[in-house]
């Protein structure tokens, strides 16, 4: 190990870029066209899991350059609402909650297999756990008018 990287940090590194490569390639991959009709969950799992839970340890554990990557994700999400016409009050607030929400599964996932009663670390348990993310993100949970009363 030493041999090739020189320390252990150089290996953290050289990891961590990886990891952040292959999902950017993977995100490319799914993004294409900009639809997701073809999206395959179960297919995904065996690639995507891995690389999802060793970025989300690694942000936890203050990497840097996973640390970049998370906000990376959220510059992404901020130009993707720019371009589907999605307009919060607070672009970035917005962009930083969907992307620290989105990868809370990932560092709650005992707990949140304790609750589905449901491994989300296999492909079937990873495939129910991002379908209630889909419908956590689509449908409201407040109608308008409480959400305007709470703004004032």
């Amino acid at each position: 190990m030493r041999h090739h990287f020189g320390s252990k940090e150089a290996l953290r590194e050289a990891c961590d870029a990886y990891a952040k490569e292959r999902m950017l390639q993977i995100g490319a991959e799914l993004t294409q066209g900009r639809e997701l009709k073809n999206l395959d969950p179960l297919a995904l799992h065996p690639v995507a899991f891995p690389l999802q839970l060793y970025i989300v340890r690694s942000m936890m554990d203050g990497s840097p350059t996973a640390t970049a990557f998370f906000l990376e994700g959220v510059d992404a999400v901020e130009e993707w609402t720019t371009t589907f016409g999605i307009n919060p009050k607070d672009r970035r607030g917005y962009a930083a909650a969907l992307a620290a929400i989105k990868l809370s599964v990932f560092v709650f996932r005992d707990q949140v297999s304790k609750a589905l009663g449901q491994d989300i670390t296999t492909p079937e348990g990873y495939n129910r756990i991002g379908q209630a993310l889909m419908e956590v993100f689509t449908i409201p949970l407040l109608p308008q008018d409480n959400v305007d009363t709470q703004e004032k």
